[in-house]
């Protein structure tokens, strides 16, 4: 297929100088590839065989230079013969066409028009043009020029032209209306004009194939003009068939062909759009799928990345549903607007409803650093109704630094936008902030937030309406997530019963509390040390589970009389440390009996401890008392009920207890703890009436692994619960320095059964008064009068001791299977590991 016109440009001049006239002999030849059809057909189109004239127009100065020349076409070569005065600069600007159909006024090179009315269907108006700008005559030269055409040819094609069985519902006419088209082609500039004109004709169908027809429209180099089109189609007795409106948009560019293809003369018909590369490798993408549910109304998921550069209108009554599939729909082309430019994404008119899901980039960019413009994602007018349920929104322009009113989802007359979801972002603001959305001023529409995220926006507090708007819905919550990015942080709406997606940063008290008490708001990361110390204990209790991140090297401080109550459960991760030690502690440490410390009351849910540092005052040794209206211990954590305990990679150390289980014979959570460090400080020497083990374990199952538990007063005490077991670790006792009152690192009473299959376990001191051979490292005992003692099945282990039962004068022996065997080379020292358990030989 031909793409151009080939042009040979000649010219002789004396060797020894100009002749006296100062002028000289020049030749021009041009070329155009032909070929011969039968038939007219969709293809015989656009091969240059009507072309049989070019005309010249010389430019000296930018004015013409004698008289227009016409050289006849005649096997594919047209030829000027030329006298051009040397060292001289001209301009040679061509025109090729078809002199028989004569419907270009060409009498003006810089003006060409179209003679009468324009039609479709007609290989005659198919044209060459080009220019050989500048070019001086400084001796004997030759030339080859490649004329192209000014046009881009539109084809359309209606593939169920077969499928009409009725042959007086086959269409042999076609009335073609298009909305607006360029008038006029600067051929010296190669620039189309700028006025348009509606251009309608009526023609035969080209084929009963399916061909319809075939148009010239002048369009530009770099970008498509975009062609809103109609068909009505005609029986053989002129009777209207069928009429088909939805040609939106329609890419045109200089020297492309646009194919337009689908099943256009039924309802259930597609519109596909693509650029034929016979006339140049084309760049113009073009989405068929995305494009017909656009035309037509329907669903499209993407399947592929989309670059537009004019806005997807979707208008009428049609409602069009488009899944985004992780796929993006980006817009960096800019066109006139008045004196800004626009880059829109979705224009969304009439009675249109567009539906927007799935996650994927909607972006608008402008990239021309001086030009200010509308860089709307969605645009809604009209009564238009927009549904976002996803996807992330976008905009940004180079101009003026970014600083800019750039509205992002904008609407007007009545229309109505409602935002389940999805990211909105605008890179521009102006001294009022920054426009993600807005409503046209006075008028009818409406936006509503149900959800969604918002960056550097507050939804709830729009600066973008005089008086500042909320817009987010009543029963929606807007919840500040982030103090980034900078100015103003990001907000998410959260829905009625939802919580926000992503963990709320706090970063001081009246943000923890309010996160605390929200319960739109799950997940919090406190990324700064925050002081607790003074806020009421009523303030830090919660009813919805919790997740609390404490950034490493973060602490939250919490005072002598407060902690963290949680009704429903509670996770703290990450490396930071919650502490309320204090050196004054007005009126509760040395004379405190009757107050209790803690930092975390669980009384329900689950309690996950992962990777922090508990630190609950290492030097107050009281518990509390329902005579002061503290009825608790003194402990790290507290859990009641039915709560579960989960402490893992964790670092914790109290002045009583650590872990403590409240509500002696009713807890019935279990309790699994690994990987991590338990320490208590207490001692019965303190003040001679309140001590604790570092932990009490009330539950239905206890799990214990490679954890190191210290204590003085005792390690581990387990109540109750018939299922725990120990399977590796260090546990053991010390005694104060200079006294004598450490005591058991494993406490086993009221009738709880424990198993060891491995650890370490030591004291310093024996006090069994039996022969243990070592110290007190395993005891079973009544711990508070008449309860029952407990049991221990010994299926692995090292001990100071050999374990034993403080009531019954018992020293327990291994599980069947398994022996006492004494450690080889064990030392002499109190508290040194002397036995394990280990399996017996068979």
């Amino acid at each position: 297929m031909a793409a151009g016109l080939a042009l040979t440009l000649t010219a002789c001049q004396k060797d020894e100088g100009l002749v006296s006239d100062g002028g000289a002999a020049q030749t021009i030849t041009i070329a155009i590839p032909q070929g011969t059809r039968t038939r007219a057909t969709a293809a015989d189109f656009g091969n240059g065989a009507k072309i049989d004239r070019c005309l010249l127009q010389i430019y000296r100065n930018g004015q013409p230079y004698g008289e227009q020349q016409t050289a006849a076409v005649t096997g594919n070569a047209a030829t000027f013969n030329l006298r051009l005065v040397a060292s001289q600069t001209y301009d040679f600007v061509f025109w090729a066409d078809c002199s028989t159909g004569d419907h270009y006024d060409t009498d003006d090179l810089t003006h060409i028009t179209v003679k009468g009315a324009y039609a479709g269907n007609d290989d005659e108006f198919d044209a060459f043009t080009g220019i050989l700008p500048d070019y001086k005559v400084t001796g004997s030269f030759s030339e080859n020029i490649t004329l192209r055409r000014p046009f881009g040819q539109l084809n359309v094609k209606t593939f169920d032209m077969t499928a009409i069985p009725d042959p007086a519902l086959k269409p042999t006419k076609v009335k073609v209306a298009f909305t607006a088209v360029p008038t006029s082609f600067d051929a010296k500039k190669g620039e189309v004009g700028q006025k348009t004109a509606a251009v309608e004709y009526t023609a035969d169908v080209l084929s009963a194939d399916g061909d319809l027809t075939v148009d010239y429209i002048w369009a530009p180099v770099e970008e498509a003009t975009l062609a809103d089109f109609s068909m009505t189609f005609y029986g053989s007795d002129d009777t209207e068939i069928a009429t088909n409106s939805d040609f939106k948009n329609i890419p045109i560019r200089r020297n492309y062909r646009t194919n337009v293809s689908g099943n256009l003369l039924t309802k259930q018909g597609t519109l596909d759009v693509t650029i034929n590369p016979d006339f140049d490798q084309p760049d113009i993408d073009d989405y068929p799928e995305l494009r017909a549910a656009l035309a037509n109304g329907g669903s499209v998921a993407l399947s592929e990345d989309v670059t537009v550069k004019a806005p997807l209108v979707v208008e009428g009554d049609k409602t069009v549903e488009i899944d985004l599939n992780d796929k993006n729909i980006i817009n960096e082309t800019s066109l006139p607007d008045g004196q800004y430019g626009n880059t829109t994404v979705f224009e969304v008119k009439g009675g249109a409803t567009l539906n927007i899901r799935g996650d994927g980039d909607i972006r608008a960019i402008g990239t021309k650093p001086n030009e200010d413009g509308y860089r709307m994602a969605v645009y809604a007018y009209g009564d238009a109704k927009v549904n976002i349920y996803g996807g992330n929104f976008y905009n940004d322009q180079e101009f003026n630094d970014g600083n800019a009113q750039l509205d992002l989802i904008y609407a007007d007359q009545n229309a109505v936008i409602n935002i389940y979801g999805g990211r909105f972002e605008s890179a521009c603001a102006n001294e009022r902030g920054y426009w993600v959305l807005n409503l046209k001023d006075n008028s009818n529409a409406a936006i509503n937030v149900y959800g969604g995220t918002f960056i550097n926006f507050d939804p709830s507090n729009s600066m973008t309406e005089n008086p500042v708007k909320n817009f987010v819905a009543k029963s929606s919550t807007t919840v500040k997530v982030s103090t980034t990015p900078a100015p103003n942080g990001t907000y998410e709406v959260v829905p009625a019963g939802g919580q926000a997606s992503v963990p709320v940063e706090v970063n001081d008290a009246a943000d923890l509390t309010g996160a605390l008490s929200n319960p739109a708001i799950a997940k919090i990361a406190v990324a700064s040390d925050i002081d607790l110390a003074s806020v009421p204990a009523e303030n830090l209790s919660f009813t919805e589970h919790k997740t609390i991140d404490i950034k490493e090297g973060t602490t939250v401080r919490l005072g002598s009389e407060n902690f963290l109550t949680a009704e429903k459960g509670l996770t703290l991760t990450g490396k930071g440390t919650i502490d309320n030690s204090s050196e004054n502690d007005s009126g509760l440490k040395g004379g405190g009996e009757g107050y209790q410390k803690s930092l975390i009351h669980v009384t329900g849910g689950d309690c996950v401890i992962d990777g922090v540092t508990l630190i609950n005052d290492p030097d107050y040794h009281w518990h509390g008392s329902s005579a002061t209206g503290h009825p608790y211990n003194s402990a790290a954590i507290a859990y009641w009920n039915d709560a579960n305990v989960t402490i893992r990679n964790a670092r914790i150390i109290s002045g009583e207890f650590t872990v403590c289980g409240m509500g002696r014979d009713v807890a019935s959570g279990e309790i699994t703890l690994t990987d991590s460090y338990f320490e208590s400080t207490s001692s019965n020497l303190d003040n001679g009436k309140h001590w604790a083990y570092a932990m009490r374990l009330f539950g239905s199952k206890v799990r214990i692994d490679n954890c190191e538990v210290k204590g003085i007063q005792g390690g581990i005490s387990i109540e109750s619960c018939q299922d725990a077991v120990i399977s590796g670790g260090k546990y053991y006792t010390e005694n104060t320095p200079g006294e004598k009152d450490a005591f058991y690192p494993v406490y086993i009473t009221n009738g709880a059964k424990v198993t060891i299959t491995g650890g370490e376990f030591s004291a310093p001191n024996d006090r069994s008064g039996l022969q243990i051979e070592g110290t007190s490292a395993v005891v079973s005992g009544d711990n508070d009068v008449n309860l029952p003692t407990g049991s221990v099945i010994l299926k692995g282990g090292k001990f100071s001791g050999k374990a034993y039962n403080t009531e019954t004068k018992v020293v327990y022996e291994p599980a069947e299977g398994y022996k006492w065997q004494a450690i080889d080379g064990a030392g002499n020292q109190p508290g040194d590991l002397k036995w394990e358990v280990v399996a017996q030989s068979l």
